[in-house]
């Protein structure tokens, strides 16, 4: 027996498939919205690191061999400009900036001071541990400038500079990243040699900073 559907049977199936398929372009566009909020959320400032970042970085630097033996060890700034290559890479422009006056455990004849600027050039290589935790690790070289003061005493009043001197510099480092919306701190350590005339300046360099995504 040939089974067929009434006219009211027919009316009741074309009246509720326009609903049908309204609901499921609902639920669809729902899909949709709710995939694309997971995965912004799994990228942290997705649009931000597709650019550069700007921050200043502060520490404490230890110098080691003939130069611990003249001069304290002191404090050490930083900033610096990141241009993201991608999303493993970086391109880093770094200077920094340290001054440190003689050990006073030592004696000597006269005091001394040395103040050293230096600028960089580094490849950095970043790894997104967790959502908003990363970790990196930078090389390079570039230049310092370095200037050596003597202060004589009596009977003369100024001190006198003895030296200045361009030198190369190599520096690696490796670091803690933390994301918090567009701004970010930082934390960690840097080796840097600065091959100077007479011997080279070895530098253990710990370190905190912040800075901006952009």
């Amino acid at each position: 027996q040939e089974v067929t559907a009434s006219e009211e049977e027919t009316g009741i199936y074309l009246k509720n498939t326009p609903d049908s398929l309204s609901e499921g372009i609902e639920e669809r566009i729902k899909d949709i919205i709710v995939d694309r909020i997971d995965s912004d959320s799994k990228s942290p400032l997705p649009a931000l690191n597709n650019y550069a970042s700007i921050g200043f970085d502060a520490g404490y630097l230890a110098l080691s061999g003939k130069w611990a033996d003249v001069y304290d060890n002191t404090q050490y700034y930083s900033p610096y400009i990141s241009f993201n290559i991608s999303s493993y890479f970086d391109l880093v422009i770094k200077f920094d900036h340290f001054s440190a006056d003689s050990d006073n455990s030592i004696y000597t004849l006269n005091d001394y001071s040395l103040s050293v600027l230096g600028g960089s050039l580094l490849l950095g290589l970043k790894y997104q541990v967790f959502n908003n935790l990363g970790i990196y690790f930078t090389a390079g070289g570039g230049a310092t400038r370095s200037e050596l003061y003597v202060d004589t005493g009596e009977p003369f009043t100024e001190s006198l500079s003895v030296e200045k001197e361009t030198d190369l510099s190599v520096e690696a480092g490796f670091g803690l990243k933390i994301n918090i919306s567009s701004f970010y701190i930082r934390t960690g350590l840097v080796y840097k040699r600065i091959f100077c005339d007479e011997d080279p300046m070895d530098l253990r360099i710990v370190y905190g900073g912040a800075g901006i995504h952009f």
